[in-house]
């Protein structure tokens, strides 16, 4: 099993390194064609919000049934399964897998790649931070805590069910990885290996089933608007603004604490 583990670890680290360094694409600047003055949120992301409240609201009506029959799924097959799915939303490997791309790419004297590592470290960092402070408002019980009782709700008491914060680092991850590439296959890869967190979260009775729905959507919008906020303004580019520096997440008793790498 730790062996799995290692492989797991590893093949993140090499996901975020090989997705940042295929096809990279160019940093719009910030003064190219009115960049500045537009909008950063839009209509259409609106629409988004209304859209994902439905579909949490109906994510929602089924957290009861995933969850008896997660009880039927506790084979050691499915707890490896799990324990190693898991590691693609931890903020210790992505951290550490980020850190690695940086080091990696900057050894490698490819201030482009670089510059892509740092926008993908900055987007993670926002996507967890929201995430963290939707948990605290939110106060949901997870599905151990309740006596799976899904409704049990108590602001800023520390119960922190709502969202998932590893599928939002996970899809957080994979957004801003595709978004920095324009190569077809990411997709088929960064996505997927998102979509294995969201089951491992419900799988480990960690999350209900709107808990991860929520969080795939969260860490998917906060990380393509963080991404494309800072590639207008050229972040992590020579030049440009944290051009040396790299973003990182550390894990903590409470939670996550994100900062920035400077390299000198």
């Amino acid at each position: 099993m730790k062996a799995l583990l290692t492989a797991s670890r590893t093949l993140l680290a090499l996901a975020i390194c090989l997705t940042t360094v295929v096809a990279p694409r160019p940093c719009l600047g910030a003064t190219s064609s009115g960049s500045d003055s537009a909008a950063v949120l839009t209509r259409a992301d609106a629409w988004f919000g209304l859209g994902l409240g439905v579909v949490v609201v109906g994510a929602a009506g089924f957290d009861r049934t995933f969850e008896v029959e997660r009880r039927g799924s506790g084979t050691r097959e499915s707890r490896n399964l799990a324990t190693i799915a898991r590691q693609f939303g931890e903020p210790i490997n992505l951290g550490a897998a980020l850190f690695l791309g940086y080091v990696a790419t900057r050894a490698l004297h490819r201030p482009d790649w670089s510059g892509s590592v740092v926008r993908v470290g900055g987007s993670i960092v926002v996507a967890g931070a929201a995430t963290e402070a939707i948990k605290l408002a939110v106060g949901r019980y997870r599905p151990f805590e309740s006596q799976h009782d899904s409704h049990r709700f108590a602001p800023f008491s520390g119960h922190d069910s709502f969202p998932s914060g590893h599928v939002t680092l996970a899809f957080a991850a994979a957004g801003a990885v595709d978004h920095e590439t324009s190569a077809r296959w990411v997709p088929w890869v960064v996505y997927p290996l998102a979509v294995t967190v969201c089951w491992s979260r419900v799988r480990d009775d960690e999350h209900w089933t709107s808990d991860v729905v929520a969080g795939a959507a969260i860490g998917y919008w906060f990380s393509v608007k963080t991404d494309r906020v800072l590639r207008r303004h050229r972040v992590g580019e020579p030049g440009g603004v944290l051009g040396g520096a790299s973003a990182f997440l550390l894990p903590e008793r409470d939670g996550v604490r994100g900062g920035l790498l400077a390299a000198f």
